[in-house]
């Protein structure tokens, strides 16, 4: 017996209690292990549930290729298409282009002032 008569509040009885059933819980799976291995049988360890993905042990959602040969020359030549859509531009390229862009804009809407 832990404090179960000693302790004052409803709160702190409780938790004796609950310590105490816990403890007696524990007690007694530990009693049944130690019988069962004395009458020779073996408990198979219970193996920790996953959950989720260990990322660690494995690729996450990884797809395992087919299991034989597989004609990829479509995709190489649907990567020639598409690297020669996206070229590689430099940052003063994009920025020239966007000054040319606002500052025609700005002289458009200047020369439309001026002309009303």
């Amino acid at each position: 017996m832990l404090c179960l008569y000693t302790c004052r509040g409803k709160k702190a009885k409780r938790k004796s209690r609950e310590k105490q059933l816990e403890e007696a819980r524990r007690l007694a799976s530990l009693q049944k292990k130690r019988e069962l291995q004395a009458a020779g049988i073996e408990l198979r360890q219970k193996g920790s549930r996953r959950r989720g993905i260990n990322y660690n042990e494995e690729v996450a959602f990884e797809k395992k290729p087919a299991i034989g040969f597989f004609d990829t020359a479509d995709e190489n030549q649907r990567s020639k298409e598409v690297g020669e859509e996206f070229r590689p531009q430099t940052l003063e390229q994009l920025e020239g282009r966007r000054r040319a862009v606002s500052l025609t804009l700005v002289a458009k809407c200047l020369l439309g002032f001026m002309l009303f």
